[in-house]
Protein backbone atom coordinates (compact mmCIF):
# COMPACT_ATOMS: atom_id res chain seq x y z
CA UNK A 1 0.00 0.00 0.00
CA UNK A 2 1.37 3.21 -0.98
CA UNK A 3 1.80 6.56 1.61
CA UNK A 4 -0.90 8.48 -0.28
CA UNK A 5 -3.51 5.57 -0.14
CA UNK A 6 -2.57 5.13 3.26
CA UNK A 7 -3.29 8.65 3.87
CA UNK A 8 -6.47 8.39 1.82
CA UNK A 9 -7.89 5.51 4.21
CA UNK A 10 -7.00 7.86 7.64
CA UNK A 11 -8.57 10.34 5.84
CA UNK A 12 -11.63 8.67 5.05
CA UNK A 13 -11.88 7.14 8.38
CA UNK A 14 -11.77 10.86 9.91
CA UNK A 15 -14.20 11.77 7.75
CA UNK A 16 -16.67 9.91 9.48
CA UNK A 17 -16.57 12.54 12.49
CA UNK A 18 -16.20 16.03 11.09
CA UNK A 19 -17.95 15.34 7.59
CA UNK A 20 -17.09 16.29 4.22
CA UNK A 21 -15.52 19.81 4.89
CA UNK A 22 -12.26 17.80 7.22
CA UNK A 23 -12.21 15.56 4.54
CA UNK A 24 -11.67 18.58 1.66
CA UNK A 25 -9.13 19.96 3.66
CA UNK A 26 -7.47 16.36 3.84
CA UNK A 27 -7.42 15.67 0.23
CA UNK A 28 -5.96 18.70 -0.52
CA UNK A 29 -3.34 18.22 1.77
CA UNK A 30 -2.60 14.67 0.61
CA UNK A 31 -3.08 15.46 -3.03
CA UNK A 32 -1.04 18.91 -3.88
CA UNK A 33 -2.74 20.27 -7.29
CA UNK A 34 0.92 19.58 -8.82
CA UNK A 35 1.84 16.02 -7.46
CA UNK A 36 1.52 12.99 -9.62
CA UNK A 37 1.48 9.59 -7.88
CA UNK A 38 5.28 9.00 -9.34
CA UNK A 39 6.24 7.46 -6.41
CA UNK A 40 3.13 5.01 -6.42
CA UNK A 41 4.07 3.23 -9.27
CA UNK A 42 8.01 3.10 -8.25
CA UNK A 43 7.21 1.13 -4.79
CA UNK A 44 4.15 -0.38 -5.31
CA UNK A 45 5.83 -3.92 -5.19
CA UNK A 46 8.01 -3.07 -1.65
CA UNK A 47 4.77 -1.42 -0.19
CA UNK A 48 3.05 -4.50 -0.34
CA UNK A 49 5.69 -6.39 1.75
CA UNK A 50 4.79 -3.99 4.72
CA UNK A 51 0.42 -3.32 3.76
CA UNK A 52 -0.03 -7.31 4.20
CA UNK A 53 -2.41 -7.80 7.32
CA UNK A 54 -0.76 -7.81 10.45
CA UNK A 55 2.31 -5.99 9.46
CA UNK A 56 3.10 -2.94 11.20
CA UNK A 57 3.95 0.22 8.83
CA UNK A 58 6.83 2.36 10.44
CA UNK A 59 5.13 5.85 9.64
CA UNK A 60 2.35 7.17 8.07
CA UNK A 61 1.62 10.69 7.52
CA UNK A 62 -1.36 12.88 9.32
CA UNK A 63 -2.34 15.94 8.43
CA UNK A 64 -3.73 18.79 10.74
CA UNK A 65 -7.30 17.75 9.12
CA UNK A 66 -7.02 14.14 9.54
CA UNK A 67 -5.43 14.45 13.22
CA UNK A 68 -8.86 17.39 14.30
CA UNK A 69 -11.40 14.81 12.32
CA UNK A 70 -10.24 11.86 14.12
CA UNK A 71 -9.63 13.75 17.76
CA UNK A 72 -6.03 12.78 17.57
CA UNK A 73 -4.06 13.83 20.89
CA UNK A 74 -0.40 13.63 22.01
CA UNK A 75 1.32 13.62 25.46
CA UNK A 76 4.85 14.29 25.91
CA UNK A 77 7.01 11.94 26.94
CA UNK A 78 8.95 13.10 30.68
CA UNK A 79 11.40 11.87 33.29
CA UNK A 80 9.24 10.63 36.01
CA UNK A 81 9.87 8.54 39.05
CA UNK A 82 7.82 5.64 39.20
CA UNK A 83 7.78 3.97 42.89
CA UNK A 84 5.38 1.12 43.97
CA UNK A 85 1.65 2.53 44.41
CA UNK A 86 -1.11 1.06 46.42
CA UNK A 87 -4.69 1.78 44.17
CA UNK A 88 -7.38 2.14 46.17
CA UNK A 89 -11.11 2.70 44.89
CA UNK A 90 -13.55 5.79 46.89
CA UNK A 91 -15.91 8.05 46.21
CA UNK A 92 -16.26 11.99 47.25
CA UNK A 93 -18.06 13.46 49.97
CA UNK A 94 -18.76 16.44 51.34
CA UNK A 95 -17.32 18.14 54.36
CA UNK A 96 -18.87 18.54 57.50
CA UNK A 97 -18.94 22.06 56.97
CA UNK A 98 -19.74 22.54 53.51
CA UNK A 99 -23.47 21.93 54.26
CA UNK A 100 -25.58 24.99 56.24
CA UNK A 101 -29.35 24.68 56.57
CA UNK A 102 -31.13 27.87 56.57
CA UNK A 103 -34.11 28.07 59.52
CA UNK A 104 -36.93 30.36 59.89
CA UNK A 105 -35.88 32.71 62.57
CA UNK A 106 -39.56 33.48 63.59
CA UNK A 107 -43.20 31.53 62.38
CA UNK A 108 -44.84 32.69 59.96
CA UNK A 109 -45.69 31.93 56.35
CA UNK A 110 -42.56 31.67 53.87
CA UNK A 111 -41.96 33.01 50.40
CA UNK A 112 -39.34 31.25 48.90
CA UNK A 113 -36.93 33.79 46.59
CA UNK A 114 -34.96 31.32 45.22
CA UNK A 115 -34.86 27.97 43.74
CA UNK A 116 -33.77 24.38 43.83
CA UNK A 117 -29.67 24.26 42.65
CA UNK A 118 -29.24 27.35 42.03
CA UNK A 119 -25.97 29.14 42.81
CA UNK A 120 -26.32 32.02 44.90
CA UNK A 121 -23.53 34.79 46.96
CA UNK A 122 -22.84 35.75 50.49
CA UNK A 123 -25.57 38.21 50.90
CA UNK A 124 -28.34 36.78 48.39
CA UNK A 125 -31.72 36.80 50.02
CA UNK A 126 -32.96 33.27 50.10
CA UNK A 127 -36.41 33.57 51.54
CA UNK A 128 -39.00 36.09 53.41
CA UNK A 129 -40.75 34.86 56.83
CA UNK A 130 -44.56 37.05 57.04
CA UNK A 131 -44.26 37.47 60.54
CA UNK A 132 -44.72 40.44 63.28
CA UNK A 133 -42.02 39.04 65.27
CA UNK A 134 -39.74 41.98 64.82
CA UNK A 135 -42.58 44.96 65.80
CA UNK A 136 -43.82 43.21 68.99
CA UNK A 137 -40.29 42.89 69.71
CA UNK A 138 -40.24 46.34 68.98
CA UNK A 139 -42.99 47.68 70.65
CA UNK A 140 -41.68 45.65 74.14
CA UNK A 141 -38.88 47.33 73.52
CA UNK A 142 -40.34 51.00 73.31
CA UNK A 143 -42.60 50.12 76.52
CA UNK A 144 -39.43 49.06 78.73
CA UNK A 145 -37.86 52.08 77.32
CA UNK A 146 -40.87 54.56 78.68
CA UNK A 147 -40.20 52.68 81.98
CA UNK A 148 -36.88 53.39 82.70
CA UNK A 149 -37.68 56.59 81.57
CA UNK A 150 -40.03 57.17 83.78
CA UNK A 151 -38.47 55.92 87.04
CA UNK A 152 -35.66 58.93 86.71
CA UNK A 153 -38.10 61.08 88.04
CA UNK A 154 -39.77 59.44 90.40
CA UNK A 155 -36.88 58.17 92.20
CA UNK A 156 -35.86 61.79 92.71
CA UNK A 157 -38.84 62.62 94.21
CA UNK A 158 -38.76 59.68 96.25
CA UNK A 159 -34.82 61.08 97.23
CA UNK A 160 -36.38 64.30 97.81
CA UNK A 161 -38.87 63.38 100.00
CA UNK A 162 -35.92 61.11 102.10
CA UNK A 163 -33.98 64.30 102.50
CA UNK A 164 -36.74 66.36 104.20
CA UNK A 165 -37.43 63.55 106.41
CA UNK A 166 -33.83 63.18 107.51
CA UNK A 167 -33.95 66.96 108.10
CA UNK A 168 -37.14 66.74 109.82
CA UNK A 169 -35.39 63.90 112.04
CA UNK A 170 -32.32 65.80 112.60
CA UNK A 171 -34.73 68.62 113.87
CA UNK A 172 -36.29 66.47 116.51
CA UNK A 173 -33.64 64.61 117.59
CA UNK A 174 -32.18 68.26 118.58
CA UNK A 175 -35.37 69.16 120.45
CA UNK A 176 -35.48 65.93 122.48
CA UNK A 177 -31.92 66.02 123.55
CA UNK A 178 -32.63 69.94 124.48
CA UNK A 179 -35.82 69.24 126.65
CA UNK A 180 -34.14 65.81 127.75
CA UNK A 181 -31.53 68.45 129.56
CA UNK A 182 -33.93 70.49 130.67
CA UNK A 183 -35.36 68.13 132.35
CA UNK A 184 -32.76 66.86 134.58
CA UNK A 185 -31.79 70.75 135.23
CA UNK A 186 -35.41 70.21 137.32
CA UNK A 187 -36.69 73.08 134.43
CA UNK A 188 -37.96 70.76 131.94
CA UNK A 189 -41.93 69.60 131.21
CA UNK A 190 -42.26 65.95 131.20
CA UNK A 191 -45.10 66.29 128.85
CA UNK A 192 -43.28 68.45 125.99
CA UNK A 193 -40.61 65.57 126.14
CA UNK A 194 -42.62 63.03 125.68
CA UNK A 195 -44.53 64.61 123.06
CA UNK A 196 -41.38 65.11 121.07
CA UNK A 197 -40.10 61.51 121.42
CA UNK A 198 -43.06 60.54 119.82
CA UNK A 199 -42.94 63.00 116.73
CA UNK A 200 -39.28 61.41 116.58
CA UNK A 201 -39.89 57.96 116.90
CA UNK A 202 -43.10 58.97 114.22
CA UNK A 203 -40.49 60.93 111.71
CA UNK A 204 -37.86 57.79 112.00
CA UNK A 205 -40.57 55.46 110.95
CA UNK A 206 -41.74 57.65 107.93
CA UNK A 207 -37.96 58.39 106.97
CA UNK A 208 -37.92 54.13 106.89
CA UNK A 209 -40.41 53.68 104.37
CA UNK A 210 -39.31 55.97 102.31
CA UNK A 211 -35.87 54.87 102.22
CA UNK A 212 -37.05 51.20 102.01
CA UNK A 213 -39.57 52.49 99.25
CA UNK A 214 -36.55 54.00 97.69
CA UNK A 215 -34.75 50.90 97.50
CA UNK A 216 -37.46 48.91 95.64
CA UNK A 217 -37.32 51.69 93.08
CA UNK A 218 -33.62 51.14 92.50
CA UNK A 219 -34.13 47.48 92.25
CA UNK A 220 -37.29 47.93 90.18
CA UNK A 221 -35.39 50.16 87.50
CA UNK A 222 -32.37 47.83 87.72
CA UNK A 223 -34.85 45.15 86.25
CA UNK A 224 -36.53 47.23 84.18
CA UNK A 225 -32.95 48.11 82.67
CA UNK A 226 -32.16 44.67 82.40
CA UNK A 227 -35.10 43.47 80.49
CA UNK A 228 -34.53 46.69 77.88
CA UNK A 229 -31.05 45.08 77.62
CA UNK A 230 -32.33 41.75 77.10
CA UNK A 231 -35.09 42.76 74.57
CA UNK A 232 -32.20 45.04 72.40
CA UNK A 233 -30.26 41.96 72.62
CA UNK A 234 -32.99 39.81 71.13
CA UNK A 235 -33.62 41.93 68.09
CA UNK A 236 -29.97 41.84 67.62
CA UNK A 237 -29.96 38.29 67.69
CA UNK A 238 -33.22 37.91 65.47
CA UNK A 239 -31.89 40.26 62.83
CA UNK A 240 -28.33 38.99 62.97
CA UNK A 241 -29.81 35.17 62.35
CA UNK A 242 -31.31 36.23 59.16
CA UNK A 243 -27.71 37.33 57.98
CA UNK A 244 -29.21 40.44 55.98
CA UNK A 245 -26.54 43.33 55.90
CA UNK A 246 -29.71 45.48 55.41
CA UNK A 247 -32.90 44.94 57.34
CA UNK A 248 -35.14 47.50 55.77
CA UNK A 249 -38.22 46.59 54.85
CA UNK A 250 -38.86 45.92 51.32
CA UNK A 251 -41.50 49.02 50.30
CA UNK A 252 -43.51 46.78 48.12
CA UNK A 253 -44.36 44.37 50.70
CA UNK A 254 -47.31 45.70 52.73
CA UNK A 255 -47.34 42.96 55.56
CA UNK A 256 -44.13 42.74 58.19
CA UNK A 257 -41.68 40.17 57.56
CA UNK A 258 -37.75 39.14 58.02
CA UNK A 259 -35.65 38.14 54.89
CA UNK A 260 -33.19 35.91 55.68
CA UNK A 261 -30.06 36.26 53.60
CA UNK A 262 -27.01 33.82 52.79
CA UNK A 263 -24.29 34.01 54.74
CA UNK A 264 -21.79 32.23 52.27
CA UNK A 265 -22.00 31.29 48.90
CA UNK A 266 -22.68 27.69 47.26
CA UNK A 267 -25.27 26.03 45.47
CA UNK A 268 -28.96 25.69 47.14
CA UNK A 269 -29.22 21.77 47.17
CA UNK A 270 -32.62 21.60 48.80
CA UNK A 271 -35.77 23.23 49.74
CA UNK A 272 -37.82 21.89 52.58
CA UNK A 273 -41.46 23.70 52.65
CA UNK A 274 -43.08 25.30 49.79
CA UNK A 275 -43.79 28.94 49.26
CA UNK A 276 -46.96 29.76 51.20
CA UNK A 277 -46.33 27.12 53.68
CA UNK A 278 -46.31 28.27 57.43
CA UNK A 279 -42.91 27.41 59.48
CA UNK A 280 -42.11 26.92 63.22
CA UNK A 281 -39.73 28.59 64.65
CA UNK A 282 -36.50 26.82 63.67
CA UNK A 283 -37.95 24.91 61.25
CA UNK A 284 -35.59 24.03 58.27
CA UNK A 285 -36.75 26.30 54.93
CA UNK A 286 -33.64 24.83 52.58
CA UNK A 287 -30.05 23.66 52.63
CA UNK A 288 -26.57 25.17 50.78
CA UNK A 289 -23.79 23.30 50.15
CA UNK A 290 -20.24 24.57 49.01
CA UNK A 291 -19.71 21.97 46.45
CA UNK A 292 -15.94 22.31 46.62
CA UNK A 293 -15.41 21.76 49.97
CA UNK A 294 -15.37 18.22 49.09
CA UNK A 295 -12.95 14.85 50.56
CA UNK A 296 -12.56 11.38 49.19
CA UNK A 297 -13.36 8.56 50.95
CA UNK A 298 -11.45 5.19 49.90
CA UNK A 299 -11.28 1.88 50.97
CA UNK A 300 -8.63 -0.39 52.30
CA UNK A 301 -8.12 -3.82 53.58
CA UNK A 302 -6.63 -3.90 57.04
CA UNK A 303 -3.84 -6.36 55.95
CA UNK A 304 -2.67 -2.77 54.06
CA UNK A 305 -2.26 -0.92 57.61
CA UNK A 306 1.18 -1.62 57.98
CA UNK A 307 2.29 -0.60 54.78
CA UNK A 308 0.19 2.97 54.76
CA UNK A 309 0.07 6.04 57.48
CA UNK A 310 -1.39 9.51 57.55
CA UNK A 311 0.57 12.19 55.30
CA UNK A 312 1.50 9.70 52.70
CA UNK A 313 1.00 11.27 49.10
CA UNK A 314 -1.70 10.38 46.82
CA UNK A 315 -3.13 11.05 43.55
CA UNK A 316 -6.47 11.18 43.03
CA UNK A 317 -7.76 9.74 39.06
CA UNK A 318 -11.12 10.26 37.44
CA UNK A 319 -12.61 6.34 37.35
CA UNK A 320 -13.32 7.04 34.12
CA UNK A 321 -10.04 8.94 32.72
CA UNK A 322 -8.53 8.00 29.16
CA UNK A 323 -4.87 9.35 30.83
CA UNK A 324 -3.31 10.83 33.24
CA UNK A 325 -3.18 14.72 32.65
CA UNK A 326 -3.62 17.82 34.81
CA UNK A 327 -7.58 17.93 34.55
CA UNK A 328 -7.74 14.19 35.37
CA UNK A 329 -5.17 14.30 38.58
CA UNK A 330 -5.69 15.99 41.92
CA UNK A 331 -2.84 15.49 44.58
CA UNK A 332 -3.51 15.74 48.28
CA UNK A 333 -1.89 13.52 51.36
CA UNK A 334 -4.26 10.46 52.96
CA UNK A 335 -5.73 10.28 56.79
CA UNK A 336 -6.37 7.03 58.46
CA UNK A 337 -10.03 7.39 60.59
CA UNK A 338 -9.60 5.97 64.00
CA UNK A 339 -12.35 3.14 63.26
CA UNK A 340 -11.94 0.36 60.82
CA UNK A 341 -15.26 -2.20 59.52
CA UNK A 342 -14.92 -5.73 61.50
CA UNK A 343 -16.77 -7.39 59.28
CA UNK A 344 -15.93 -6.50 55.53
CA UNK A 345 -12.15 -5.94 57.43
CA UNK A 346 -11.56 -3.22 55.89
CA UNK A 347 -10.98 0.85 57.24
CA UNK A 348 -11.40 4.23 55.34
CA UNK A 349 -9.06 5.82 54.05
CA UNK A 350 -9.36 9.63 53.83
CA UNK A 351 -8.09 11.73 51.01
CA UNK A 352 -8.17 16.12 51.35
CA UNK A 353 -7.43 17.17 47.79
CA UNK A 354 -4.90 20.46 46.77
CA UNK A 355 -7.01 22.22 43.92
CA UNK A 356 -10.54 21.60 42.91
CA UNK A 357 -11.50 20.01 39.41
CA UNK A 358 -14.86 20.36 37.66
CA UNK A 359 -15.32 16.71 37.84
CA UNK A 360 -14.54 16.23 41.77
CA UNK A 361 -18.03 16.48 43.18
CA UNK A 362 -19.98 14.56 46.32
CA UNK A 363 -21.11 10.93 44.92
CA UNK A 364 -18.33 10.57 42.26
CA UNK A 365 -16.38 7.73 42.36
CA UNK A 366 -12.65 7.69 41.51
CA UNK A 367 -9.28 5.87 42.02
CA UNK A 368 -6.53 6.21 44.71
CA UNK A 369 -2.97 6.05 44.19
CA UNK A 370 -1.13 5.81 47.44
CA UNK A 371 2.82 6.30 46.98
CA UNK A 372 4.27 3.45 49.24
CA UNK A 373 8.06 3.98 47.85
CA UNK A 374 9.40 6.72 45.65
CA UNK A 375 11.75 5.12 42.62
CA UNK A 376 14.23 5.85 40.47
CA UNK A 377 13.30 8.93 37.67
CA UNK A 378 12.87 7.10 34.11
CA UNK A 379 11.32 8.08 31.20
CA UNK A 380 7.55 7.43 31.17
CA UNK A 381 4.58 7.72 29.28
CA UNK A 382 0.51 7.67 30.25
CA UNK A 383 -0.44 3.95 30.33
CA UNK A 384 -2.79 4.53 27.94
CA UNK A 385 0.08 5.51 25.08
CA UNK A 386 1.25 2.06 25.29
CA UNK A 387 -0.08 -0.58 22.12
CA UNK A 388 0.42 -3.80 21.10
CA UNK A 389 1.22 -5.11 17.46
CA UNK A 390 2.33 -8.44 16.87
CA UNK A 391 2.77 -9.33 20.40
CA UNK A 392 5.12 -6.91 21.00
CA UNK A 393 4.34 -2.78 22.74
CA UNK A 394 4.70 -0.02 20.80
CA UNK A 395 4.30 3.40 21.04
CA UNK A 396 2.86 5.56 17.78
CA UNK A 397 5.42 8.74 18.62
CA UNK A 398 5.54 11.89 16.28
CA UNK A 399 8.38 12.46 14.12
CA UNK A 400 9.89 16.28 15.41
CA UNK A 401 11.34 16.59 12.22
CA UNK A 402 8.15 16.31 10.18
CA UNK A 403 5.00 17.32 12.63
CA UNK A 404 2.50 15.72 10.28
CA UNK A 405 4.54 12.20 10.37
CA UNK A 406 3.71 9.63 12.97
CA UNK A 407 6.35 6.96 13.81
CA UNK A 408 5.21 3.58 14.99
CA UNK A 409 8.47 2.80 17.85
CA UNK A 410 9.00 -0.37 19.51
CA UNK A 411 9.56 0.14 23.23
CA UNK A 412 10.35 -2.07 26.44
CA UNK A 413 8.25 -1.19 29.09
CA UNK A 414 9.20 -1.30 32.96
CA UNK A 415 7.50 -0.23 36.01
CA UNK A 416 3.96 1.24 36.16
CA UNK A 417 2.58 3.47 39.26
CA UNK A 418 -1.06 3.33 37.35
CA UNK A 419 -1.21 5.80 35.73
CA UNK A 420 2.40 6.01 34.02
CA UNK A 421 4.56 3.33 32.77
CA UNK A 422 8.49 3.32 32.40
CA UNK A 423 9.69 2.66 28.94
CA UNK A 424 13.06 2.11 26.95
CA UNK A 425 13.38 2.45 23.59
CA UNK A 426 14.69 4.62 20.56
CA UNK A 427 12.96 7.60 22.58
CA UNK A 428 13.70 11.07 23.87
CA UNK A 429 12.72 12.69 26.66
CA UNK A 430 9.59 15.48 25.49
CA UNK A 431 8.75 13.35 21.92
CA UNK A 432 5.40 13.25 21.61
CA UNK A 433 3.39 9.87 21.63
CA UNK A 434 -0.22 9.86 20.43
CA UNK A 435 -3.04 9.17 23.17
CA UNK A 436 -6.26 10.33 21.97
CA UNK A 437 -7.60 8.80 18.41
CA UNK A 438 -4.41 5.79 19.19
CA UNK A 439 -6.48 2.57 18.67
CA UNK A 440 -7.57 4.16 14.47
CA UNK A 441 -4.52 5.25 13.69
CA UNK A 442 -2.82 1.48 14.93
CA UNK A 443 -5.81 0.05 13.36
CA UNK A 444 -4.74 1.68 9.95
CA UNK A 445 -0.77 1.24 10.58
CA UNK A 446 -1.70 -2.88 11.53
CA UNK A 447 -3.54 -3.44 7.90
CA UNK A 448 -7.00 -3.30 9.28
CA UNK A 449 -7.76 -2.77 5.72
CA UNK A 450 -6.54 -4.97 3.14
CA UNK A 451 -4.69 -3.82 0.26
CA UNK A 452 -6.74 -2.77 -2.90
CA UNK A 453 -9.53 -1.55 -0.91
CA UNK A 454 -10.94 1.88 0.14
CA UNK A 455 -12.62 3.23 3.10
CA UNK A 456 -15.76 5.80 2.64
CA UNK A 457 -17.17 8.66 4.59
CA UNK A 458 -19.72 6.66 6.47
CA UNK A 459 -16.91 4.03 7.66
CA UNK A 460 -17.61 0.83 5.46
CA UNK A 461 -14.93 -0.80 3.72
CA UNK A 462 -15.02 -1.52 -0.09
CA UNK A 463 -12.15 -3.67 -1.95
CA UNK A 464 -10.74 -2.19 -4.97
CA UNK A 465 -9.94 1.62 -5.61
CA UNK A 466 -12.38 4.12 -6.32
CA UNK A 467 -13.44 4.68 -10.05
Amino acid sequence: MTRTRRLLMLLAAGCAVLGASACQRGHEQAHPANEHDEHDHEHGADDHDHGGPGDIFEALDVPQAVRDAMGISFAEVQPRAIGQNLRLNGRFELLPSARREYRAVAAGGIELLVSQYARIEAGDALFRIASSALPDLDAEIEAAAAQVDAMGPLRQAHRVHEDSLARKVSLWEERTAHLEALRQAGAGNATQLTEALGTLTATQAELADVMEKDAQLEAEERGVRARLAALHARRSVLLDSTGCTSHTPDAHVARPGLTVCAREGGIVAAIAISSGAAATEGQTVLTIIDPGAIRLRASALQADLLRLRSGMEARIQHAGAAHDDAVDVLGGTIEITPDAHSERRTFDVIIHPRTAAPWARDGVWAQVHVALAQGESVLAVPVAAIARAQGRPILLVRDHLSPDRVLAVPVETGASDGSHIAVRGAIHAGDEVVIGGRDQLLALMGGSAPEGGHVHPDGTFHHGDHD
